[in-house]
């Protein structure tokens, strides 16, 4: 079966990627920063007011630095994108090197590796009756293994 989507991406479509990223790495940092803060708490030896007030307001300088960089950063050097392409499930499997599908209700991500991601709009889809026949079809595919 074809589908036939047509549209435009969008900055606003990459940066919900791009939030979910950018929790993801603020997590990883706060957990680190506060490992930190314990560590440094239990070496002062009884003066923890500094140690607590500077680890604190590292973890909230860092992860609001870590949001702005990367947003920024990407933001500044998006060009939106025009699709016009037919997909089959056949070509998918030949042509894309899929390694994680997301599906949501409006939208599927397909991601091929670190830094490319191909996103597919219901309101794209020129017949929309058929997005359910593509969600499953999405569900399905076999998804190939990172190479380390």
């Amino acid at each position: 079966m074809f589908y036939h989507f047509k549209g435009t991406i969008t900055a606003q479509d990459y940066s919900r990627i791009l939030s979910v990223m950018t929790k993801r790495l603020m997590l990883v940092f706060s957990g680190i920063m506060v490992i930190v803060m314990v560590i440094n708490l239990v070496r002062s030896q009884g003066q923890w007011l500094w140690p607590l007030l500077s680890g604190i307001l590292i973890v909230v300088l860092g992860n609001l630095f870590l949001s702005w960089q990367l947003k920024s950063r990407f933001l500044k050097n998006f060009k939106p994108q025009t699709l016009d392409i037919y997909l089959t499930e056949e070509q998918i499997k030949a042509q894309m090197n899929v390694r994680n599908v997301e599906i949501f209700s409006d939208r599927v991500h397909f991601f091929e590796g670190k830094n490319k991601v191909l996103i597919l709009k219901k309101e794209m889809l020129q017949d929309v009756t058929q997005w359910e026949s593509f969600v499953k079809m999405a569900q399905n595919l076999p998804l190939k293994k990172t190479k380390k």
